[in-house]
């Protein structure tokens, strides 16, 4: 028998809290603007966190900013991360970051949480996840490799190549990291916006969801290669095809049938990618 660290009295007692912060409006004050949260809108960024025996009431950041986001928007500035200009491949340059200006969300659900009734709000400066600094200390500076592969324009499967080379580019491998397209693209699904396309399997072709990535998988192995970063997985088609190099192709197939590389070098790889109507 295993005895529950919540038992119902603490299950009664955080609802009596929440019915309590749910009672009445709150008013959150920033500058010149003032918004009223009534509870509905309190309730969709509460929620509960065990401690203990004890059930504690949360405030989501994230939720109550969404909540609050359309009438401070005039004062959050979202932080811009570093990128690249590759416009010259010899002479690769950063565009520096920006810092932003965010709601304190997370001040305002404690204020919530005390019962003040009345919340003076701060914006804070919010400096980005990658910025200049990290940028340089990459030492991007020049392409180091590239390929190109060829196909038929207009089919399903240029679709579903061109949104996955979307979601690969701009992507940094950071010294001594292992990159795995799998964990990059995530599952290949309707809801993301892939079509059915043709795919190889073991006994002839089929159709799925994400059918043509294995075009950017061959496309990408290929840029690896000739950059001479480490091949850490890879696995060929079951059948030979022609547009592809004969022994330099790879498939992938979520979750098993994995592309990945190491990057041993002392500087950060960027993959950028481009594609046309008949190339990628």
């Amino acid at each position: 028998d295993v005895t529950p660290k919540i038992d119902q009295a603490a299950v009664d007692a955080a609802a009596k809290r929440a019915r309590a912060v749910l009672t009445g409006t709150y008013t959150v004050n920033a500058g010149t603007t003032h918004v009223t949260l009534t509870p509905a809108q309190v309730a969709v960024a509460l929620g509960t966190r065990a401690d203990g025996h004890t059930l504690d009431l949360t405030v989501d950041p994230d939720k109550l900013r969404v909540v609050l986001g359309p009438a401070f928007a005039a004062v959050q500035v979202a932080p811009v991360d570093a990128t690249f200009d590759v416009s010259n491949p010899d002479a690769v340059t950063g565009v520096p970051s920006r810092d932003g200006r965010q709601l304190d969300a997370a001040a305002i659900g404690t204020a919530i949480l005390r019962g003040d009734r009345t919340i003076t709000a701060t914006i804070r400066a919010e400096h980005p996840v990658h910025d200049t600094k990290w940028a340089q200390a990459l030492g991007i500076t020049h392409q180091v490799s590239s390929f190109t592969t060829y196909h038929a324009a207009g089919q399903p499967r240029v679709h579903n190549i061109h949104l996955a080379a979307d979601v690969l580019n701009n992507t940094v491998v950071g010294p001594g990291q292992t990159f795995s397209l799998n964990d990059k693209l995530g599952p290949r699904t309707a809801a993301k916006g892939y079509v059915k396309a043709p795919i190889l399997v073991e006994d002839g072709f089929g159709e799925d969801y994400g059918g043509g990535i294995s075009q950017l998988t061959t496309t990408l192995f290929n840029a690896v290669f000739f950059g001479g970063y480490v091949d850490v997985d890879h696995s060929p088609h079951h059948y030979y095809i022609s547009r592809y190099p004969l022994g330099r192709e790879a498939t992938i197939v979520f979750p098993y049938v994995d592309l990945k590389f190491r990057n041993d070098s002392k500087h950060g790889v960027l993959i950028h990618s481009y594609y046309s109507a008949t190339s990628v």
